[in-house]
């Protein structure tokens, strides 16, 4: 082989790894507006989730006041963030309880992207998570004086995530359930190479589906989502940013882990 052939080969070889390192990735990037709420949340909460038709019953936002608590804000507000493919219901009726026993009003959001059709879930962004985060975060100020966090899963991390960071200023506690702090898998670290998420669907096929437990699990949960889309996308690079921050260390509340 003469070295012009060398030379060209080797040209090509470092062309196509400069390709590969500089390809496309989840980056883990934020770009969110504070929330603005109007005086009547109940109302409002209903006009917004009217403008879903293809939302599932059950799987809405929503405000549960505690007996006797009235139009007041309370000394304590719950708010509950669901995990990544299920809805306010998975852990029903744990928050609506607490709520009761601690007289605390509390608010169930809808992660942007569930609780819909199966291909909205393809739709949200990382931004619109924690946008969904940040509303829900205001909405338990404004219902109570301080605010009780509880998430299951990658809720849980987005919880924790935005009491570190100082998104939740008013949080008192943390409730984490099954936090999604790291893939179980370690290959999972993958997806956050060079052109793997848009890759992934190539090879893996364009959606990913499991069997249900049961028929409310497979009604209120979303149990077949596409994996190319934004939401596939940012799922990787969203545990990443989430769970993957020094500053998680630095979270000063109370907090209650339950695997």
């Amino acid at each position: 082989m003469d070295r012009r052939t060398c030379l060209i080969g080797g040209g090509l070889l470092a062309a196509g790894a400069a390709t590969a390192a500089l390809g496309p990735r989840p980056d883990g990037r934020i770009d969110v507006h504070p929330p603005t709420l109007p005086d009547d949340l109940d109302a409002w909460l209903a006009s917004t989730e009217a403008r879903y038709p293809d939302l599932i019953p059950g799987a809405e936002k929503r405000i549960v006041r505690a007996p006797g608590a009235g139009a007041a804000r309370r000394p304590f507000s719950l708010v509950y963030l669901h995990g990544f493919s299920a809805s306010r219901q998975e852990t029903s009726p744990l928050v609506e309880d607490l709520g009761a026993q601690l007289g605390a009003d509390a608010f169930f959001t809808r992660i942007a992207g569930h609780g819909r059709s199966d291909a909205a879930m393809g739709e949200a962004t990382l931004s619109d998570w924690v946008e969904s985060g940040l509303e829900a975060v205001a909405i338990g100020e404004r219902l109570g004086e301080r605010t009780i966090l509880v998430g299951t899963s990658t809720g849980a991390t987005l919880a924790l995530w935005l009491a570190a960071t100082g998104r939740a200023p008013t949080v008192a506690a943390l409730v984490l359930m099954s936090p999604n702090l790291g893939p179980r898998d370690a290959a999972a670290e993958t997806l956050l190479w060079p052109w793997v998420a848009k890759l992934a669907p190539g090879i893996l096929g364009e959606w990913h589906s499991w069997t249900p437990a049961n028929p409310e699990q497979a009604r209120l949960w979303k149990t077949r989502y596409p994996l190319a889309g934004n939401s596939a996308d940012d799922a990787a690079g969203g545990s990443d940013t989430f769970a993957g921050s020094d500053r998680l260390a630095y979270a000063d509340s109370g907090v209650l882990l339950t695997g």
